[in-house]
């Protein structure tokens, strides 16, 4: 395995998750750049996706509770690589603009929980 193969990033010009209650677990899934379609949820919810690549590998989740938003505009890249997570929980926000970057590597979990 290479290591972009070992990495999920949400990338290219533009990528809003807004999910009621739901989550994302892959495992070794890829979907392709420039691909259109929606994304299958817990409780068969699904979210949009145009013109991004969402690549999660291994045991790495993405977890979007009730109202949170993961938004990624322009060129910036979230990468999340091993068994790192990223959870949003009630009603927060993650948003890089810009040319921005976030990037976590080997074990770290941030966890976002205020109000």
């Amino acid at each position: 395995m290479t290591p972009s193969d070992r990495s999920w990033g949400l990338l290219n010009w533009g990528v809003h998750l807004g999910l009621l209650t739901g989550g994302v677990l892959a495992k070794r899934s890829r979907l392709k750049n420039n691909w259109t379609g929606s994304l299958k949820l817990h409780g068969n919810r699904t979210s949009n996706i145009s013109r991004t690549q969402l690549v999660l590998t291994e045991t790495q989740q993405l977890v979007l509770m009730e109202t949170h938003q993961l938004v990624l505009t322009e060129t910036q890249q979230l990468v999340l690589t091993e068994t790192q997570q990223l959870v949003l929980m009630e009603t927060q926000q993650l948003v890089l603009t810009e040319t921005h970057q976030m990037v976590l590597t080997e074990t770290q979990q941030p966890h976002v929980s205020w109000r």
